[in-house]
């Protein structure tokens, strides 16, 4: 059974490296219990120097909750659907060999109507430079935000399109990653999610921003969404509310979903590679069974 562990403090606003914790042993509910705790309160949890398969990574991320396969099939690591490959590198004909970085801030599964918990992503390979990953506490910049916005902000609701947002990111006939299939786009109808969520483990309050899924608020015109949504989202990504990981071969980190946004960052695919293994756990308070 594993035991206690330790944390190093990775910024002044989020964040936390473990040590100590052999994440490829069963976790017993005590540490379980305290991990999940931990999560809540740091928002993005490092584990460094690991060696996991892809069987580990899977029992691990379980243990936090039931996990989800990613609409994209084709990414999926054989035999472990359950392991969503991410990477900008394709291979020697030019085909992609697993699904590019988000280069603009989100959370992952907006477009879910049970969006999940967190994510917990794996570095296979690294490149020497480049392919960082910025994380912004929805938590804090909630709480900096003036009274007055927070009551204009409090009831909204936002629209997210699965859909919408796939076509914008990849536009068909000029990107070389596959298209959602009829399949896929009936899989994900549109959902609204509120402005301001309440983390469904701790109870705080939280920015929700439109990330790639949100298409518009609930009631108001075009512009004047627009409007605020950008302004939010420029507020929220301060720097005083992020914390920028680069990463290393064998780093891992778990985010919370409920409460933080990310985003990553370029590099050159023709000076090295960046192989990810992503799972997605979902949030127990939403998928109880």
């Amino acid at each position: 059974m594993a035991g206690s562990f330790d944390l190093i403090p990775m910024s002044d606003v989020l964040g936390a490296e473990v040590r100590g914790l052999d994440i490829t042993a069963k976790l017993d509910d005590s540490t379980i219990t305290a991990l999940e705790s931990t999560w809540a309160d740091h928002e993005i949890l490092l584990f460094r120097d690991l060696d996991l398969s892809p069987g580990e990574q899977v029992t691990f991320s379980a243990q936090l909750g039931k996990l989800s396969s990613h609409t994209q099939a084709d990414y999926a690591l054989p035999n472990h659907p359950e392991i969503f490959i991410v990477s900008s590198n394709v291979d020697e004909k030019g085909t992609p060999i697993g699904a590019t970085p988000t280069r603009m801030w989100h959370s992952d599964g907006q477009y879910t109507a049970t969006p999940p918990a967190g994510t917990f992503l794996y570095g296979v390979d690294i490149p020497d430079e480049g392919g960082d990953t910025l994380f912004a506490s929805m938590i804090a910049s909630y709480e900096a935000l003036d009274i007055e916005v927070k009551e204009k902000i409090e009831d909204l609701q936002v629209l997210h399109s699965r859909i919408q947002s796939y076509v914008k990111l990849h536009p068909p006939g000029t990107d070389v990653r596959n298209q959602l299939t009829e399949e896929e786009k009936s899989s994900f109808p549109d959902v609204i999610h509120p402005l301001v969520r309440r983390h469904t483990y701790s109870g705080k309050k939280a920015l929700y921003l439109r990330g790639n899924a949100g298409q518009h608020i609930i009631g108001l015109d075009e512009e004047e969404s627009d409007e605020l949504l950008d302004t939010l989202a420029v507020f929220a990504t301060q720097d005083r509310f992020v914390y920028r990981h680069q990463w290393r071969k064998g780093d891992a980190i778990l985010w919370d979903n409920r409460s933080v946004s990310h985003m990553g960052t370029p590099y050159d695919i023709t000076k090295g590679r960046r192989y990810m293994y992503r799972t997605t756990i979902q949030d127990r308070a939403l998928n109880p069974a």
